[in-house]
Formats: structure tokens, C-alpha cells, sequence
């Protein structure tokens, strides 16, 4: 009888032990945020409790960090502080380098005299003169002029035969997000780049970080709309921390 007891006993524990660590690995599988690395897993660089706007135009700012592997980004979230180098970049924004789009089999050229209104103004990128990397509501919006009035200046200032990219784009409704990818995300996406502009797993770890108390969201938004940044205080480059002077183009 007492036997039995100790065998009821020892059953009981098994069954507690077990559920409770079925229980723990469960939660911790469900939360898809944080990143539990395993014994193989190793990283070039983590970047610590960083501000993110990630360049998908989808997410707010959020608090994260970015795990980053042979210069491509492989974990963003929350990444457990092992034996990797880390930067902490706490008080700073990081977003993805911007995107200008360039002349490749995906972009069509087309004669600026007659590009607008034909098609919409953030579709015309220039890629000469002093607007170069620029398309013409941005230089609307630098100008502080209307687009009807910018356009007339440019056909006046430029060679009839100036040419620009057409590179259909989405602009989105104006939220901060939304024109960050305006810079980053959405022309990676029109010009079929699937690998920039955006803070994802897989892509380039091509990052671009600023002050963040410098800049309130109006302001960032306001900068964005010109298809201007905020003043550099890093950046990271195939996955590598630089000074803003060791950047190359």
C-alpha cells in the first residue's frame, strides 16, 4: 500500500513538471517578438533599443532592436543580449537608407516638356541638373511653389531635351510612416530593388539614424515631403556602423 502511494506520488509530480514546462515553452514560442537564438546562431552586430521606422509605410514607430548577419538584417524585434558586439542606439531613430531611383531595365525615360500633368508629379524623378535623385512634387515642395508653377520655372531653366525617370510610385495618405516609405520602401518596390528600403529580414542592412528629440513628427514629415532627411548622426552600410564622413556613395 505505501508503495503504491509513492508510485501515485511520483506520477502526480511527473504530470505537474511536465505541464509546467510545456506551459513556459508555449509562451515563449507565442511571442513572436522576441528572438531566443539558438547555440549555432551568431551575429555581425545588434542594434540595441533603437526607434524604428521600418520603410513599409504599414507600421508606426516602434522600439526594437536589429540583428544584423554578412551585411543583410536577419532578426528585428527583441533580440536577447548574448556574446554579440552591440550599439546601443537608444535616443536615436534608424530608418533605411533613402532609395533614389536610378536609369535600369525597369525605369522609362520620357521628355520632361510633356511629362506633366500627364502623369502625376512624384512619378518624374530627375537624374541631372541640380534636382538630381529628386522627382518634381519634392522639388514643388522645396521651391514652396505650386506644381503648375515649378513645372513652368523648370521648362524655362531646362534643356528642352532634359529627360526623367518615370517610376510609378505610391505616395499613401501622408502619415509619417507612409512617407517614409515614400523615400525608401515605395521606390525599392517600383524599381523591383526587393532586397532595399525597408528595416525587414533579408533586406540590406543599409540603415541611416538621426536625433530623434531633434525632430518632431511634423517636422519629419515636412522634411520628407521635399525628399529630405534629417541631419545624419550614423550611418550603417552593408551592415556596418560608419561616421556620416566614411560614407561612400
Amino acid at each position: 500500500m505505501r508503495r503504491l502511494k509513492i508510485i501515485i506520488l511520483l506520477v502526480f509530480v511527473a504530470v505537474i513538471s511536465y505541464g509546467f514546462y510545456f506551459f513556459l515553452f508555449t509562451a515563449i514560442q507565442a511571442d513572436e517578438n522576441v528572438q531566443l537564438p539558438n547555440k549555432e546562431t551568431t551575429y555581425d552586430l545588434v542594434i540595441k533599443h533603437a526607434l524604428i521606422l521600418d520603410g513599409t509605410g504599414e507600421k508606426e514607430r516602434f522600439r526594437g532592436d536589429i540583428a544584423i548577419k554578412n551585411g543583410r538584417i536577419v532578426e528585428v524585434g527583441s533580440v536577447r543580449e548574448l556574446d554579440f558586439p552591440t550599439f546601443d542606439a537608444g535616443g536615436l531613430t534608424v530608418m533605411p537608407m533613402p532609395v533614389r531611383p536610378t536609369k535600369d531595365n525597369e525605369a522609362v525615360e520620357h521628355l520632361f516638356k510633356n511629362s506633366y500633368p500627364r502623369y502625376p508629379a512624384h512619378y518624374l524623378y530627375f537624374q541631372d541638373g541640380p534636382y538630381q535623385g529628386y522627382n518634381l512634387a519634392q522639388v514643388s515642395q522645396q521651391r514652396g511653389e505650386t506644381l503648375q508653377n515649378t513645372f513652368k520655372h523648370l521648362q524655362m531653366q531646362l534643356s528642352a531635351m532634359t529627360k526623367v525617370l518615370l517610376v510609378p510610385l505610391e505616395l499613401g495618405e501622408e502619415s509619417l510612416p507612409e512617407l517614409a516609405a515614400y523615400l525608401t520602401g515605395n521606390p525599392a518596390k517600383a524599381m523591383k530593388k526587393d532586397n532595399l528600403g525597408m528595416i525587414k529580414p533579408g533586406y540590406k542592412a543599409d540603415l541611416y539614424f538621426f536625433i530623434t528629440r531633434d525632430y518632431d513628427e511634423e517636422s519629419l514629415k515636412q522634411l520628407f515631403l521635399k525628399g529630405k532627411l534629417p541631419e545624419p548622426a550614423l550611418y550603417c552600410q552593408e551592415g556596418k556602423l560608419l561616421e556620416t564622413i566614411e560614407v561612400s556613395e
